[in-house]
């Protein structure tokens, strides 16, 4: 009599072993405009820039970027049991900041959104500097 148990032990370990093989193959789902950094190549010297220089890059840099939205009439306070308020932005708001090597070798930063870039470089307030304006009433909070 043959022994039909080795036969089936082997495909009953192959079978579990198949998922695991696959699963590093697997790409993770990210969207087309994850956070992160924006950086153009210039041709015609091959460097990293800050603003687009190509017609591509322009078209692409225009583009309507939900991240950068300031639309808020979706979107609702919601009351804490502690009395604070919060607001899912739901992605929205968000800042660009360029940062720049100066000739002396030091990094300069500026804002280079959709609502600062007319302003060009510009610099803000340092952070820790600027004095908060108490609010006075719970609908100011």
């Amino acid at each position: 009599m043959q022994n039909h148990t080795l036969p089936w032990l082997f495909v009953l370990l192959t079978m579990g072993l198949l998922p695991s093989v696959h699963a590093d193959e697997q790409k993770p789902e990210t969207s087309a405009a994850a956070a992160g950094m924006r950086a153009y190549v210039d041709p015609a010297t091959g460097k990293l820039v800050s603003q687009p220089v190509t017609a591509e890059q322009q078209r692409q840099a225009t583009a309507s970027d939900p991240a950068f939205s300031q639309d808020s009439s979706d979107l609702r306070v919601v009351q804490m049991p502690d009395g604070s308020t919060m607001m899912d932005l739901q992605g929205r708001f968000q800042q660009a900041t360029v940062a720049a090597k100066q000739a002396d070798g030091s990094l300069s930063t500026y804002c280079n959104d959709a609502d600062h870039r007319s302003l060009g470089q510009h610099q803000h307030e340092a952070a820790g500097t600027a004095q908060p304006t108490p609010a006075t009433t719970r609908e100011q909070r």
